[in-house]
């Protein structure tokens, strides 16, 4: 039984898990790529939603956006 305690113990979620919640929402963002020395940035917008799953264990992104005129999107998963 102890092994099971320290099993569950390991697997819940703790203070790490409970710091990444703060990323969870919608968040706009603007990007600034710097191409050449001396120029002005190219820049571009976006927005990122972040969703809490697996009991808060993980963090997942779904980003989407544009880059030199191009539309991205991207998806992302963070954890501890």
């Amino acid at each position: 039984m102890d092994m099971m305690k320290a099993y569950m113990d390991a697997a819940t979620p703790g203070a790490p898990h409970k710091a990444m919640q703060n990323l969870v929402g919608t968040w706009t963002s603007t990007i600034k790529m710097y191409e050449t020395p001396g120029a002005a940035p190219t820049e571009s917008k976006g927005k990122s939603t972040y969703t809490s799953v697996l009991d808060g264990r993980y963090i997942q992104e779904h980003a989407e956006g544009n880059f030199n005129g191009m539309p991205f999107h991207g998806y992302g998963t963070y954890g501890y």
